[in-house]
Formats: structure tokens, sequence, C-alpha cells
């Protein structure tokens, strides 16, 4: 445990870190029919537990346990040990409330960034405009404009998987997330594997296996959930 907590302490800090690799907003080709990106999205309340691993470019690695409750646009989230021991729980709903923190994950940006990754994940970019169109390899895709210059891209893969890619406003690419999904069918299935890449110095990785998931009707909490 005293492991767990060494690693993620040092991912803490990856907030605030700049750019390592610059790599830019590609060109598309528009599309004049529209893709529907939206299905890759849960709708409704769910609860997700995933083992986690973490790994750093220097090779240090981490393990833990997530659980989420996702209703959007309500977050819930835990940190946990394998053991169980909550290392960090967070509500949000228009504000971030901090339910507990040990050190060091008192610290307000690694929730801030938690639960815009979360977001990230689980719910559509806010935008201004959609734009449906192809990259040069052929990749479909439907690409995120907001306001505030952001912007993101939601890319289909030919093994029925699909990547996110989140640009800042200087239209450098910040976060990758891969999903490696079952075959489609007519209902909306989570990923079992999720890969998140964090372009910044460290090359922070987080892997996320699909321990399992749940729908969960408004008024109900199911009895394994640590949000009761």
């Amino acid at each position: 445990m005293k492991f767990t907590y060494c690693l993620l302490g040092v991912l803490i800090c990856l907030v605030s870190c700049s750019s390592r690799h610059a790599v830019h907003v590609p060109p598309l080709t528009s599309l004049s029919e529209k893709i529907n990106c939206g299905k890759i999205y849960p709708q409704g309340k769910w609860q997700f537990v995933h083992s986690l691993e973490f790994s750093l470019a220097d090779g240090k690695k981490g393990s833990a346990i997530g659980v989420s409750v996702i209703d959007e646009p309500v977050i819930e989230c835990a940190l946990m040990t394998i053991e169980g021991f909550i290392l960090f729980q967070a509500r949000y709903d228009k504000e971030l409330e901090i339910i507990r923190a040990v050190p060091p994950f008192d610290n307000r940006e690694f929730a801030g960034g938690l639960i815009s990754d979360l977001q990230l994940i689980f719910f559509k970019p806010p935008a201004e405009e959609i734009i449906s169109g192809k990259l040069a390899d052929g990749s479909r895709l439907c690409r995120y404009l907001e306001k505030n210059g952001q912007c993101a891209d939601i890319v289909f893969l030919p093994d029925h998987g699909w990547e996110i890619n989140q640009y800042g406003p200087d239209k450098s690419r910040r976060r990758t997330i891969t999903a490696r999904v079952q075959p489609e069918s007519r209902q909306w299935r989570p990923p079992e594997y999720l890969e998140l890449k964090a372009d910044d110095f460290s090359g922070y990785t987080l892997k996320m296996t699909l321990l399992s998931a749940e729908k969960i009707a408004a008024a109900y909490r199911p009895s394994s959930s640590i949000f009761r």
C-alpha cells in the first residue's frame, strides 16, 4: 500500500505539467452524412468498478481499484487499495466535493484532474459545433469544437474500438483514450478495457480493466456500492 501511495503522489503533480510531445490536431475531410459518435457513451445512471494500473515513463508502476457512479452531469468516484482501504472519494455536481482524501490525495488539483478525466471518458464533450469527417488513413470521426478553443476527436477503429483525442486551445494533444469493446450489438456495452495516456513529460499512462458494470435506477443504489 505504501508503494501505491508513493506512485499516486507523483501523479498529483502531473495535472500542471507542460506538454512533452507536441502532437497537433490532424486535418480531416468533412463528410456530408452525420456519424453517431454519441453511441459510445452510457445513457442513464451506471456504476463501474475498474482495476487500475498506473505507470510512468521511468517504469514505476502501481495499482488500485476505481469505483465510479455516473449520471450526467453527476460523478461519484473513489480510489481504493486492493485490500479495500479508501484512499480518495469525491462527488461532482457542478461543484467538486471531496468526501475523503488521505495524504497525499488531499489536493484539489488531483481531484479536479481525476474528475476531468472521468468526464472525458463517460460524457460527451460540451461542443459548440460537431463535424463528421475522416482522417488521411480513412478513419471516421466526430470532431467536437468547444467555445474555449479546445476540441476532441472521437475516432472509430477497425476492431470495433474507439479513441478519444483531446486537444487544448493551442491545438496540442492533451489526452488520448483508447477503448477495447466487444463487437457492436443493439445494446450499449461498456468497454472492457480503457487506456488513458497523458501527453506530458512523464508519459503517464492509466490502464482500466472493467471488473463490473451495473445500470441502476436513479433512486436505487446497489448493495455493492460504497456510495450508500
